[in-house]
Protein backbone atom coordinates (compact mmCIF):
# COMPACT_ATOMS: atom_id res chain seq x y z
CA UNK A 1 0.00 0.00 0.00
CA UNK A 2 2.81 2.31 -0.88
CA UNK A 3 1.61 5.52 -2.95
CA UNK A 4 3.11 8.11 -4.87
CA UNK A 5 2.10 10.94 -6.99
CA UNK A 6 2.29 11.71 -11.37
CA UNK A 7 2.06 14.89 -12.40
CA UNK A 8 -0.03 14.85 -16.15
CA UNK A 9 0.44 17.13 -19.22
CA UNK A 10 -1.70 20.48 -19.13
CA UNK A 11 -1.15 23.83 -18.21
CA UNK A 12 -0.11 24.68 -14.64
CA UNK A 13 -3.26 25.22 -12.98
CA UNK A 14 -5.06 22.46 -14.56
CA UNK A 15 -2.32 19.83 -13.97
CA UNK A 16 -2.30 20.78 -10.83
CA UNK A 17 -5.57 20.29 -10.19
CA UNK A 18 -5.46 16.64 -11.81
CA UNK A 19 -2.83 15.90 -10.34
CA UNK A 20 -2.94 12.49 -8.56
CA UNK A 21 -1.01 9.75 -6.10
CA UNK A 22 -0.39 7.52 -8.40
CA UNK A 23 3.32 6.76 -9.39
CA UNK A 24 3.11 3.28 -7.12
CA UNK A 25 -0.57 3.15 -7.33
CA UNK A 26 -1.86 4.51 -10.92
CA UNK A 27 -5.24 3.40 -10.55
CA UNK A 28 -5.45 6.04 -7.82
CA UNK A 29 -7.64 9.03 -9.09
CA UNK A 30 -6.46 12.78 -9.30
CA UNK A 31 -8.49 15.44 -7.73
CA UNK A 32 -10.46 16.38 -11.09
CA UNK A 33 -10.58 13.03 -11.82
CA UNK A 34 -14.02 11.21 -11.39
CA UNK A 35 -13.79 7.41 -11.95
CA UNK A 36 -11.35 4.90 -13.56
CA UNK A 37 -10.73 1.45 -14.81
CA UNK A 38 -8.31 -0.91 -15.87
CA UNK A 39 -5.85 -4.47 -15.57
CA UNK A 40 -2.44 -4.63 -13.93
CA UNK A 41 -0.35 -7.60 -15.17
CA UNK A 42 2.09 -9.23 -13.11
CA UNK A 43 4.79 -11.91 -12.76
CA UNK A 44 6.62 -13.15 -9.55
CA UNK A 45 9.33 -15.35 -9.01
CA UNK A 46 11.04 -16.10 -5.79
CA UNK A 47 13.96 -19.27 -4.63
CA UNK A 48 15.47 -17.97 -1.91
CA UNK A 49 13.44 -17.43 1.37
CA UNK A 50 14.80 -15.99 4.69
CA UNK A 51 14.87 -18.51 7.86
CA UNK A 52 13.25 -18.19 11.49
CA UNK A 53 16.82 -16.07 12.34
CA UNK A 54 16.47 -13.56 9.21
CA UNK A 55 19.80 -15.36 7.54
CA UNK A 56 18.95 -15.90 3.90
CA UNK A 57 19.17 -19.51 2.47
CA UNK A 58 18.07 -21.28 -0.53
CA UNK A 59 14.94 -22.49 -0.28
CA UNK A 60 13.31 -26.22 -1.32
CA UNK A 61 10.79 -24.75 -3.42
CA UNK A 62 10.49 -22.74 -6.78
CA UNK A 63 8.05 -20.78 -7.37
CA UNK A 64 6.35 -18.42 -10.27
CA UNK A 65 2.97 -16.91 -10.45
CA UNK A 66 1.37 -14.87 -13.18
CA UNK A 67 -1.60 -12.30 -12.06
CA UNK A 68 -4.09 -10.11 -13.81
CA UNK A 69 -5.37 -7.35 -11.57
CA UNK A 70 -8.76 -5.79 -12.96
CA UNK A 71 -9.83 -2.58 -10.98
CA UNK A 72 -12.39 0.32 -10.60
CA UNK A 73 -12.69 3.51 -8.91
CA UNK A 74 -15.03 6.48 -9.03
CA UNK A 75 -14.39 9.97 -6.63
CA UNK A 76 -17.38 11.13 -5.28
CA UNK A 77 -15.85 14.25 -4.18
CA UNK A 78 -12.91 16.20 -3.99
CA UNK A 79 -12.26 14.77 -0.76
CA UNK A 80 -13.10 10.75 -0.95
CA UNK A 81 -12.84 8.36 -3.81
CA UNK A 82 -13.45 4.23 -3.48
CA UNK A 83 -11.97 1.57 -5.38
CA UNK A 84 -12.59 -2.04 -6.19
CA UNK A 85 -9.94 -4.42 -7.55
CA UNK A 86 -10.67 -8.09 -8.76
CA UNK A 87 -7.52 -10.21 -8.66
CA UNK A 88 -6.63 -13.66 -10.51
CA UNK A 89 -3.90 -15.65 -10.51
CA UNK A 90 -1.52 -19.14 -11.77
CA UNK A 91 1.19 -20.21 -9.87
CA UNK A 92 3.64 -23.15 -10.76
CA UNK A 93 5.62 -25.02 -7.32
CA UNK A 94 8.28 -27.57 -7.57
CA UNK A 95 10.73 -29.10 -5.84
CA UNK A 96 13.18 -32.07 -6.08
CA UNK A 97 10.57 -34.43 -6.11
CA UNK A 98 7.48 -32.99 -7.23
CA UNK A 99 5.82 -30.06 -8.97
CA UNK A 100 2.55 -28.77 -9.30
CA UNK A 101 0.03 -25.74 -10.86
CA UNK A 102 -2.82 -24.12 -10.17
CA UNK A 103 -4.62 -20.69 -10.01
CA UNK A 104 -7.99 -19.21 -9.72
CA UNK A 105 -10.20 -16.11 -8.51
CA UNK A 106 -8.24 -14.45 -5.26
CA UNK A 107 -9.63 -12.01 -2.92
CA UNK A 108 -11.43 -9.21 -3.49
CA UNK A 109 -10.68 -6.01 -2.28
CA UNK A 110 -12.54 -2.66 -1.37
CA UNK A 111 -11.06 0.81 -0.52
CA UNK A 112 -11.99 4.12 0.48
CA UNK A 113 -9.51 7.20 0.20
CA UNK A 114 -10.01 10.33 1.78
CA UNK A 115 -7.61 13.53 1.52
CA UNK A 116 -7.49 17.06 1.68
CA UNK A 117 -10.25 18.78 -0.45
CA UNK A 118 -8.48 21.05 -2.09
CA UNK A 119 -4.39 21.15 -3.29
CA UNK A 120 -1.86 22.44 -0.60
CA UNK A 121 1.28 23.94 -0.53
CA UNK A 122 3.72 21.57 0.49
CA UNK A 123 2.67 17.87 2.13
CA UNK A 124 -1.04 16.97 2.16
CA UNK A 125 -2.76 14.50 4.74
CA UNK A 126 -4.61 11.28 3.55
CA UNK A 127 -5.83 8.08 5.07
CA UNK A 128 -7.87 5.03 3.72
CA UNK A 129 -9.30 2.05 5.19
CA UNK A 130 -10.07 -1.30 3.24
CA UNK A 131 -11.74 -4.41 3.07
CA UNK A 132 -10.43 -7.75 2.08
CA UNK A 133 -12.84 -10.18 0.98
CA UNK A 134 -12.18 -14.35 1.23
CA UNK A 135 -13.45 -14.92 -2.51
CA UNK A 136 -9.92 -16.64 -3.14
CA UNK A 137 -9.03 -20.85 -2.46
CA UNK A 138 -7.71 -20.89 1.07
CA UNK A 139 -5.38 -23.35 2.31
CA UNK A 140 -7.99 -25.56 3.82
CA UNK A 141 -10.12 -25.55 0.38
CA UNK A 142 -6.76 -26.30 -1.77
CA UNK A 143 -5.96 -29.56 -2.81
CA UNK A 144 -2.58 -28.85 -4.84
CA UNK A 145 0.29 -30.71 -2.81
CA UNK A 146 2.76 -27.98 -2.93
CA UNK A 147 -0.18 -24.91 -2.51
CA UNK A 148 0.10 -23.91 -6.12
CA UNK A 149 -3.91 -23.85 -6.35
CA UNK A 150 -3.66 -21.21 -3.03
CA UNK A 151 -5.19 -18.10 -4.06
CA UNK A 152 -6.72 -16.25 -1.33
CA UNK A 153 -6.16 -16.29 2.43
CA UNK A 154 -9.29 -17.35 3.93
CA UNK A 155 -11.40 -15.47 6.30
CA UNK A 156 -12.10 -11.28 6.43
CA UNK A 157 -9.53 -8.77 6.18
CA UNK A 158 -9.07 -5.28 7.27
CA UNK A 159 -6.70 -2.51 6.80
CA UNK A 160 -5.74 1.37 7.00
CA UNK A 161 -3.45 3.68 6.47
CA UNK A 162 -2.08 7.27 7.44
CA UNK A 163 -0.13 9.51 5.08
CA UNK A 164 1.45 12.40 4.12
CA UNK A 165 2.40 12.74 0.32
CA UNK A 166 3.10 16.12 -1.80
CA UNK A 167 2.20 16.15 -5.11
CA UNK A 168 3.71 19.75 -6.54
CA UNK A 169 6.62 20.35 -7.59
CA UNK A 170 9.26 18.17 -9.50
CA UNK A 171 10.08 15.79 -6.93
CA UNK A 172 6.65 14.42 -5.42
CA UNK A 173 6.95 12.01 -2.15
CA UNK A 174 5.15 10.02 0.55
CA UNK A 175 5.22 8.34 3.69
CA UNK A 176 2.46 6.27 4.90
CA UNK A 177 1.99 3.85 8.16
CA UNK A 178 -0.13 1.03 7.43
CA UNK A 179 -1.75 -1.83 9.03
CA UNK A 180 -3.82 -4.96 7.97
CA UNK A 181 -5.60 -7.56 10.45
CA UNK A 182 -6.77 -10.77 9.13
CA UNK A 183 -9.34 -12.86 10.34
CA UNK A 184 -7.32 -16.47 9.43
CA UNK A 185 -7.66 -18.99 12.58
CA UNK A 186 -6.48 -16.21 14.51
CA UNK A 187 -6.47 -12.38 13.95
CA UNK A 188 -3.23 -11.49 12.87
CA UNK A 189 -1.86 -8.19 12.42
CA UNK A 190 0.65 -6.69 9.90
CA UNK A 191 1.77 -3.17 10.23
CA UNK A 192 4.32 -1.36 7.66
CA UNK A 193 5.85 1.46 6.96
CA UNK A 194 6.66 2.78 3.65
CA UNK A 195 7.94 5.81 1.85
CA UNK A 196 8.70 6.93 -1.80
CA UNK A 197 10.22 9.30 -3.60
CA UNK A 198 9.22 10.17 -7.74
CA UNK A 199 10.73 12.54 -10.28
CA UNK A 200 8.67 14.22 -12.94
CA UNK A 201 10.82 13.94 -15.83
CA UNK A 202 8.82 15.55 -18.33
CA UNK A 203 4.87 16.62 -19.33
CA UNK A 204 3.16 13.36 -18.49
CA UNK A 205 6.36 11.13 -17.30
CA UNK A 206 7.21 10.41 -13.42
CA UNK A 207 9.11 7.99 -12.75
CA UNK A 208 9.40 6.83 -8.60
CA UNK A 209 11.33 4.69 -6.10
CA UNK A 210 9.71 3.14 -2.49
CA UNK A 211 11.12 1.62 0.38
CA UNK A 212 8.72 0.16 2.74
CA UNK A 213 9.30 -2.60 5.71
CA UNK A 214 6.52 -4.35 7.04
CA UNK A 215 6.41 -7.15 9.95
CA UNK A 216 3.42 -9.43 10.64
CA UNK A 217 2.62 -10.71 14.33
CA UNK A 218 0.21 -13.69 14.87
CA UNK A 219 -2.01 -13.19 18.11
CA UNK A 220 -1.58 -14.15 21.01
CA UNK A 221 2.35 -13.37 19.83
CA UNK A 222 4.43 -16.25 19.05
CA UNK A 223 6.25 -15.67 16.15
CA UNK A 224 7.16 -12.72 13.84
CA UNK A 225 7.60 -12.83 9.97
CA UNK A 226 9.32 -10.00 8.22
CA UNK A 227 10.05 -8.35 4.75
CA UNK A 228 11.78 -5.40 3.58
CA UNK A 229 11.02 -4.26 -0.17
CA UNK A 230 12.19 -2.01 -3.01
CA UNK A 231 10.34 -1.15 -6.21
CA UNK A 232 11.30 1.24 -9.70
CA UNK A 233 8.07 2.38 -11.71
CA UNK A 234 7.91 4.35 -14.55
CA UNK A 235 4.41 5.76 -15.44
CA UNK A 236 3.34 7.64 -18.61
CA UNK A 237 -0.04 10.21 -18.49
CA UNK A 238 -2.15 11.98 -20.59
CA UNK A 239 -4.95 14.52 -18.94
CA UNK A 240 -8.33 12.93 -17.91
CA UNK A 241 -7.75 10.18 -20.57
CA UNK A 242 -5.13 7.24 -19.73
CA UNK A 243 -1.65 6.32 -17.43
CA UNK A 244 0.25 3.42 -18.70
CA UNK A 245 2.98 1.65 -16.10
CA UNK A 246 5.82 -0.44 -15.50
CA UNK A 247 7.36 -1.42 -12.18
CA UNK A 248 9.93 -3.89 -11.19
CA UNK A 249 10.32 -4.79 -7.04
CA UNK A 250 11.88 -6.89 -5.15
CA UNK A 251 12.48 -8.03 -1.52
CA UNK A 252 15.84 -7.10 -0.59
CA UNK A 253 17.91 -10.49 -0.16
CA UNK A 254 20.15 -8.94 2.98
CA UNK A 255 20.41 -10.92 6.43
CA UNK A 256 17.77 -9.74 9.13
CA UNK A 257 15.06 -7.23 6.44
CA UNK A 258 13.11 -10.33 6.49
CA UNK A 259 11.98 -13.43 8.28
CA UNK A 260 9.76 -16.39 7.65
CA UNK A 261 9.37 -15.49 4.09
CA UNK A 262 10.28 -16.05 0.31
CA UNK A 263 12.11 -13.73 -1.53
CA UNK A 264 9.85 -12.84 -4.23
CA UNK A 265 11.10 -10.58 -7.11
CA UNK A 266 8.30 -9.18 -9.77
CA UNK A 267 7.88 -6.98 -12.49
CA UNK A 268 4.28 -5.23 -14.00
CA UNK A 269 2.58 -3.79 -16.80
CA UNK A 270 -0.49 -1.91 -16.39
CA UNK A 271 -3.04 0.45 -18.02
CA UNK A 272 -6.12 2.65 -16.59
CA UNK A 273 -8.38 4.51 -18.72
CA UNK A 274 -9.93 8.04 -17.18
CA UNK A 275 -13.02 9.47 -17.12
Amino acid sequence: MTWLLLALTGQARASACCVGSTSSTPARLGRCERASAGLMVSGTQSQLRYDSQGRVVTSSMTSQELSTLLFGGWRWSRWGQVGLSLPAQMAWRSTDLQASQGGGLADLHLGVVLETPSERTGASPMMSLGFRLPTGRSWEQASSPLGADITGRGGLGVSTALGLERSDGAWPWGLWASAELDRDHAWQLSPEISASLGRSLSPGWTASTALSHQRSFPLPLSSAAARTRASLQLVHGRQLRYRTWVSVGSDLPLGHLGRDRALEHSASLGYARLF
